[in-house]
């Protein structure tokens, strides 16, 4: 006796049950393909959230009015969730377009951990002081950090300026590193 349900077409003789099990390897050979591309999509978007995500939490401004003194402190934040290695930081400070000399004096660890933080520090006195408060020197700086981390090297570079009127610098966006 035959088993399956039988389909007959001119001249085909095709058992049903032969096409649902081909049917099925099919649909198996999908479901493995798909599979596949999910781990690969999730192992991405694990390794996207487990790395060192290291920019600019902001500039900070101090005016001075009794020494006549402008401090700026550039501060760079680890958001991520493991260290950056390798960590450089550093910026350049221009006054008019023309760069100023600095030192880049402050906090600068050769690694970063989670919520750590390192910051830059600068000051402005003398003849600059009245210059910048009325806005005929233009403050403007590159602020610049690479670091490492499990999927390589890594890099943030952030334009500011400085804004006279509200004494606060303003984010001018990414820049390119130099």
């Amino acid at each position: 006796m035959p088993t399956g349900l039988h389909i007959h077409r001119a001249g085909q003789h095709v058992t049903l049950s032969k096409a649902l099990l081909v049917a099925g390897f099919l649909a198996n050979i999908a479901m493995a393909f798909f599979s596949w591309q999910l781990s690969r999509t999730s192992q991405r978007a694990v390794d996207l959230a487990n790395r060192p995500y290291i920019g600019l939490e902001g500039i900070g401004v101090h005016v001075d009015e009794d020494a006549r003194r402008i401090d700026f402190n550039a501060m760079e934040k680890n958001f991520g969730t493991i260290p950056g290695g390798d960590f450089d930081l550093g910026w350049t400070v221009t006054s008019n377009g023309k760069t100023l000399p600095s030192d880049g004096a402050g906090t600068k660890p050769d690694t970063l951990f989670p919520g750590q933080g390192a910051v830059l520090a600068a000051s402005m006195k003398g003849p600059y002081y009245q210059r910048i408060l009325t806005g005929q020197d233009v403050i403007e700086f590159q602020v610049r950090a690479t670091y490492t981390g499990p999927d390589g090297h890594y890099s943030d570079c952030v334009k500011a300026r400085f804004v006279p009127e509200a004494r606060a610098v303003e984010n001018l966006g990414p820049c390119e590193l130099t």
